[in-house]
């Protein structure tokens, strides 16, 4: 199982201040906002409902001089990446989490204006598919470096292991208030999925199998790149084949 992590970025076709003061850029703005407002806001580390629009449908880009198929985003609005036709192709031959893909996004590369690439959106948290009893977790002290100055791991208790994902946020709920953190450092996930988010850590979190970061490097798409995840497919997971 790896993780994913965008390498490239994508930009509003004109300079930021001076886009969202032009008429074309206060709607643009105003639509991002309204899909923040609904989408993301009070969802960010957690399942949310099912996007209804399209947060980039006033929007327009501009890329590079050499076009990659996947782009990040930055500001208010994760859950998703652009995505490139052939790489939009690509996905359709695995099994991936809950989504909604807008196509028709614009953006200008060089001086020629195009709009063939698509924003995929995910609204749906895995985090409900770890297996509890058998990952790994720390407590350890946020106000203190992660690491101690012999350089071995700094926390206050290791391996420790919850029953399911109600015992663990009751022990989120105990530590509230305090400067106690539990954090996964190990984790064992059960899901056929070859890509899904896991909001619960980060909004922009994305956890591929080894099998579509294989794939992904032999078709050589540009844009993304993987490193090994904390966490790992459950040996009778299909996404371990």
């Amino acid at each position: 199982m790896k993780h994913l992590s965008f390498n490239s970025y994508i930009k509003f076709e004109k300079e930021t201040l001076n886009y969202f003061e032009s008429p074309e850029g206060v709607k643009s703005g105003l639509h991002i906002n309204k899909y923040y407002d609904t989408y993301i806001k009070d969802f960010q580390f957690k399942s949310g409902p099912k996007p209804e629009f399209n947060p980039w449908e006033y929007s327009t880009f501009k890329t590079g001089k050499t076009l990659k198929d996947v782009y990040s985003t930055w500001g208010k609005i994760q859950k998703g990446f652009f995505i490139s036709k052939r790489f939009k192709d690509f996905l359709s031959s695995f099994d991936i989490g809950e989504h909604l893909v807008f196509d028709g996004i614009k953006y200008f590369n060089g001086s020629e204006f195009k709009d063939d690439m698509s924003w995929i959106s995910f609204y749906e948290d895995y985090w409900n598919c770890l297996d509890f009893n058998h990952s790994k977790f720390v407590l350890y002290d946020i106000t203190e470096s992660s690491y101690k100055e012999d350089g071995s791991e700094n926390y206050i208790k290791n391996n420790i292991t919850f029953k399911d994902m109600e015992e663990y946020n009751k022990e989120l709920l105990n530590l509230q208030r305090t400067n106690l953190n539990i954090s996964c450092y190990k984790g064992y996930i059960n899901t056929k999925l070859d890509l899904f988010p896991l909001f619960h850590i980060s909004s922009s979190t994305f956890i591929v199998s080894d099998r579509f970061s294989l794939r992904t490097k032999n078709e050589k798409f540009t844009g993304i790149e993987f490193f090994d995840s904390l966490f790992a497919f459950e040996p009778f997971a299909s996404g371990s084949l």
